[in-house]
């Protein structure tokens, strides 16, 4: 019977090796959906733990971030970015397997797939960007040196629904990514948001500290009883040395040339190469003639910028005048190496500084003002102004006994001081009084004005 069949199973027994093969099929697909099961499992509770353990900061999140990143898919071309305003700012660079340099992109946050992600808050998967070029909602933005990918996947990092930061990864391989890892990904994604927006919160904080610690410091220093010069220097250190800007210079005004000098700078090569500039002149001689603040976020775009030898790498600028009661005494300028690298906080801040550099100086003037007039000058005056800022203003004090009374010279004029110069002799005085009948008290004259 066998024989007939020519060497075939008969029908129950092909209809049992089928069934056989299908539960082994299923068996194997369902062994295989456990073990993505379980890597999916693995890597999300490593996620969480890496991010758990990491601590409030940004740089350090964003290495967690990339780490986790490897073990779902491949990251020889990836990236993870974080939106500043209008810029993009990547943190973790890696291009062909390399770890490339942090950088900066001014108004990138609205460009090409970035960009696009910055505004939607979404994700975007892309099996292979040849077939799917016409279909995408953005397009990508290549540095023209790199070959272009052939597949990627990019995922927004949202908080508080808003696109804080993205990331994407690439690659030359057609179908490289699939949904599950998209999946993974975002799950990523989210947990790494949350924590890196808490980061920027933390860190904003302290440097709000920071911040309220130096207007302390700064303080300190102008409760103290020291010259002007050694004050400066003072505050344009501590200003660098606290938030890393490029230079710190602070400039006095003299009204009476039309001109500002340079008070202190962080940089020694500065006073010399800009000794003065006049009223009018770039930026600063611009705010010191409006007493107005001038805040260049991009010095290329600013027509009054003038360049610094000593400071080649400036790119932003901001210049607050020290006023009193509308007149400028000088001015307060700090720049940096990079594009709109001043907040509103930077500026809040040196607005603050800006005010109590100003009751420095004018209290400093007051003093000197006060000086005794036969007082030599000490080492701190010698070649400048003897009030500091107007060679041509006379010291004047208060009347004595009179607050808030008028001016008074305190060097009378040569035919003044000959007249009330003392007899050469008392003798005289005392004949003459004898002879009046009147008493010497009432002779005498006094030396100082009344």
């Amino acid at each position: 019977m066998f024989g007939d069949m020519g060497g075939s199973l008969p029908g129950p027994l092909l209809l049992l090796a089928l069934v056989a093969a299908l539960v082994a099929l299923a068996y194997l697909l369902g062994r295989r959906r456990q073990r993505v099961k379980d890597t999916s499992l693995s890597v999300l509770a490593g996620i969480g733990r890496a991010i758990l353990d990491a601590q409030l900061d940004v740089d350090a999140l964003c290495e967690v971030v990339y780490q986790q990143a490897s073990r779902i898919v491949d990251t020889q071309n990836f990236h993870l970015g974080i939106f500043d305003g209008d810029d993009y700012e990547i943190k973790i660079w890696v291009r062909e397997g390399r770890l490339v340099p942090p950088r900066r992109f001014p108004g990138a946050g609205h460009e090409g797939i970035i960009g696009w992600m910055h505004e939607k808050r979404q994700p975007l998967l892309v099996r292979d960007f040849r077939r799917e070029w016409e279909q995408l909602p953005a397009r990508p933005v290549y540095e023209t040196q790199h070959t272009p990918a052939r597949a990627g996947v990019f995922v927004p990092l949202v908080s508080g629904g808003a696109a804080i930061g993205a990331m994407a990864i690439q690659s030359h391989t057609p179908g490289a990514y699939s949904e599950e890892d998209l999946r993974l990904l975002m799950v990523l994604a989210s947990q790494a948001a949350g924590a890196l927006r808490n980061a920027q919160l933390f860190a904003a904080e302290r440097a709000l500290t920071q911040k309220l610690q130096l207007i302390a410091e700064v303080t300190q220093q102008l409760t103290a009883v020291q010259p002007l010069p050694d004050l400066f220097q003072q505050i344009v250190n501590l200003v660098r040395d606290t938030f890393g800007y490029y230079v710190v210079i602070i400039f006095v005004v003299d009204e009476a040339a039309r001109v500002v000098r340079v008070g202190a700078s962080t940089d020694p090569a500065i006073p010399a190469e800009i000794p003065t500039m006049n009223f009018g002149e770039g930026i600063i001689g611009w705010a010191a003639v409006h007493a107005e603040i001038v805040h260049a976020r991009d010095v290329t775009q600013e027509p009054r910028y003038r360049s610094l030898l000593a400071a080649p790498n400036t790119r932003a600028e901001i210049a607050v005048p020290l006023t009193v009661e509308g007149r400028v005494l000088g001015l307060l300028d700090v720049q940096a190496d990079e594009v709109d690298a001043f907040s509103e906080d930077d500026l809040d801040l040196l607005q603050t500084l800006a005010r109590q550099l100003a009751l420095a100086i004018q209290e400093a003037l007051h003093l000197r003002r006060r000086a005794p007039p036969d007082r030599a000058p000490d080492h701190h005056d010698r070649g400048q102004p003897r009030d500091g800022f107007h060679p041509q203003h006379r010291r004047p004090v208060r009347r004595s006994g009179r607050p808030g009374g008028g001016l008074l010279r305190l060097r009378p004029r040569p035919h003044l001081r000959a007249q009330r110069r003392p007899p050469p002799s008392s003798a005289p005085v005392r004949a003459c009084t004898a002879a009046s009948g009147r008493s010497s008290s009432s002779t005498t004259t006094s030396a100082t004005p009344a």
